[in-house]
């Protein structure tokens, strides 16, 4: 009769009571003889990592032997064989001092397949990692002898644990896909519970390697421990941490622009109004405005004042180009910035500031205020030539005057001399 030696099968189980399970039977032209193969399943089947066999220490774990056998010297054409689950591989296996973790019989006829079910119990395989032995036994007279066996490689943890100690309970790095339980370079059969001496699992699991531990990603900042940029966004997780904005969202502030887009433009992913002008920051991109800088234009009005406030511009100074910056025209002539002639009296507010007039005030008409200027100058003008001539003609007659008497003396005395 041939024997076959199974390759490695990795499991990891919790052990209480041995049940086996009715198996149909199946029939080829070749069959091996003893275990062919080992399957996993039941609620303690936790995953598989790296090719070893992960379980629940605190579930119920069942092993399902395929086993088969070509009995052509047996005259009956059926043979018994007794199914074994141990922690040793035993070579040889008496009925009356049993010590297996799960024992079932079957009988084989010619050319027959079974599977046969080995179910662990809670908590009988210590935890840690395990090597466990499914072997086939042909009954003797004292004991019996073993067929073929195969090896089952297993890790039994519990699920509320912290195997690789990131901060991520054993089930939740099952749940997230992530690594804990074995580094196949490291890790040997026979370890025991905790962590490996040369400290290769101990802490720091990192299974998408961004430099983040799994635990921390998934307990503190919400990301896929096994992608490196969970929002797909352009921005690694890591770098979204030392930025301050959120590594599970591409857009941490809710503003309608990517954080990508923002840290290229240098506003704020985190703030949806950068520089806190009032207007936010996609909003300043679409008017164009700076969103870092809350006066864009320089005139001392902040550009939400401008855009939504005022109607004027926050990319110019000076919006409707009358002469006056948008500031000056608010705060210190209350003129509209938007219109270059408040007041609707033709003369822009610009030029009645330079006037002297007030550019709010319509009936304050410039042009009427000069002519009245020059309706004085004409009066005063006038005046001042009567006020001359009066007195050239005082100052002619007094002259006049003058020489009548100056005549006069003149003759008298030469009439003094005819007589004398």
């Amino acid at each position: 009769m041939s024997r076959r030696s199974t390759g490695l099968v990795v499991v990891a189980v919790v052990v209480l009571s041995v049940v086996v399970a009715p198996a149909a039977a199946t029939h080829s032209d070749e069959v091996n003889s003893g275990v062919l193969d080992v399957d996993v399943t039941g609620p303690g089947n936790a995953t598989v990592e790296n090719g070893v066999q992960v379980v629940w220490r605190g579930e119920r774990t069942d092993f399902v032997a395929h086993v088969g056998d070509y009995v052509s010297e047996s005259d009956s054409y059926y043979e018994t064989y007794y199914v074994r689950l141990t922690t040793d591989p035993d070579a040889s296996y008496d009925p009356h001092t049993e010590e297996s973790l799960a024992v079932e019989r079957v009988e084989l006829g010619e050319l027959e397949t079974r599977d046969v079910t080995l179910s662990v119990a809670p908590n009988e395989i210590p935890e840690g990692r395990q090597t466990l032995y499914v072997s086939m036994y042909r009954p003797g007279v004292r004991s019996a002898s073993r067929v073929n066996q195969t090896t089952v490689d297993l890790v039994s943890v519990y699920k509320g644990g912290d195997r690789d100690g990131d901060g991520l309970l054993n089930a939740e790095e099952v749940e997230w896909g992530t690594e804990f339980v074995v580094d196949p370079t490291d890790d040997r059969p026979g370890e025991r519970t905790g962590k490996d001496p040369d400290n290769l699992l101990d802490d720091n699991i990192d299974t998408d390697d961004d430099g983040l531990t799994d635990g921390h990603e998934v307990k503190t900042f919400g990301t896929n421990p096994l992608v490196k940029d969970t929002d797909g966004d352009g921005v690694t997780d890591p770098e979204e941490v030392r930025a301050g904005t959120n590594p599970a969202a591409n857009d941490t502030d809710g503003d309608d622009l990517d954080d990508p887009t923002e840290i290229q433009n240098a506003s704020s992913p985190t703030a949806k109004d950068t520089d806190m002008d009032g207007l936010s920051d996609p909003v300043e991109e679409r008017v164009g405005t700076d969103p870092t800088d809350r006066d864009t234009d320089g005139d001392g009005l902040a550009d939400g004042t401008e855009y939504f406030e005022l109607a004027s511009s926050p990319l110019v100074a000076d919006t409707d180009g009358d002469g006056l910056d948008d500031a000056e025209e608010v705060s210190r002539f209350g003129t509209n910035p938007a219109k270059p002639d408040t007041d609707g009296d033709g003369i822009p507010d610009g030029r009645e500031v330079l006037l002297g007039t007030d550019p709010t005030e319509p009936t304050d008409d410039p042009t009427a205020d000069a002519s009245d200027d020059a309706a004085a100058t004409t009066d005063a003008e006038t005046s001042t030539d009567s006020t001359d001539e009066a007195a050239d003609t005082r100052t002619a007659t007094s002259l006049f005057g003058a020489d009548l008497l100056g005549g006069a003396a003149r003759l008298l005395t030469d009439l003094l001399g005819v007589f004398a």
